[in-house]
């Protein structure tokens, strides 16, 4: 398998490349020569298929699907996704309606609901649903050379324990962090303690988007500097980082 990543901002409500649309709403292709998982399917039908249609990205040659938790901004276009291609692989925290995995079944969906950490691929795995939050939700961890990347759709159980469980299943360091970090209702001084931990658990990247806010943007910046990276509608984030 390669250790060359792509992760490519399908929806976001942050602006980047010119011609795509935003909304409140986070998707992204993670990607590789062996592997592309779509993270999450947005907000609505419209928007994913209006910005997979620019991006060049073909919801058929997509081999996996993983939802990070139930909230509408992140699963909103997943009536559109099926619709074009059903039949993948779908990784889901177990806490989703009871119903949601006959419903995949009837389409010719393989559903994966996620209780405890659960491999997806060689070097790609769930942190399992985790439930500190106010609703639960499962972050998508890969294990490269330069450490781990850990991509998140809320952060709704929270930055520091999600960090804390990848660090434990690879027993390695982390390295990038993407995706919402869910500032956007904290002050600064919870971000700045928050940021301040990160660095101390081994972050070396972050690339905060969706529920971070603009504000929790701009303190995280003043933590991690240069690396920080810029991300919204259309960003490659490709690893490893030059």
């Amino acid at each position: 398998m390669s250790d060359k990543w792509k992760i490519t901002i399908v929806c976001d409500n942050n602006p980047y490349l010119q011609g795509l649309k935003t909304e409140w709403g986070f998707s992204a292709l993670i990607s590789s020569e062996d592997e592309k998982i779509l993270f999450d399917t947005a907000e609505s039908d419209s928007i994913l298929r209006y910005n997979m249609d620019k991006l060049g990205i073909n919801p058929k040659e997509i081999n996996k699907l993983f939802l990070s938790h139930a909230h509408g901004d992140h699963t909103g276009g997943l009536g559109y996704f099926l619709s074009i291609n059903p039949y993948v692989s779908i990784y889901f925290p177990k806490s989703f309606p009871d119903n949601f995995s006959k419903q995949l079944t009837k389409i010719g969906s393989t559903p994966i609901p996620i209780k405890d950490a659960y491999e997806i691929s060689k070097n790609i795995s769930s942190t399992g649903e985790l439930l500190t939050g106010f609703i639960p939700e499962h972050a998508m961890v890969i294990s490269t050379p330069e450490g781990l990347v850990i991509i998140t759709g809320c952060a709704h159980p929270g930055l520091i324990h999600i960090v804390e469980k990848a660090k434990m299943i690879y027993k390695s360091e982390p390295y990038l962090l993407l995706g919402g970090f869910h500032f956007f209702d904290k002050g600064l001084g919870d971000v700045f303690f928050i940021a301040n931990k990160l660095k101390e658990m081994g972050i070396k990247y972050v690339a905060p988007c969706h529920c971070t806010g603009q504000n929790g943007i701009a303190w995280l910046h003043e933590i991690f500097g240069n690396n920080l990276i810029t991300v919204g509608v259309g960003k490659v984030v490709e690893l490893p980082i030059s």
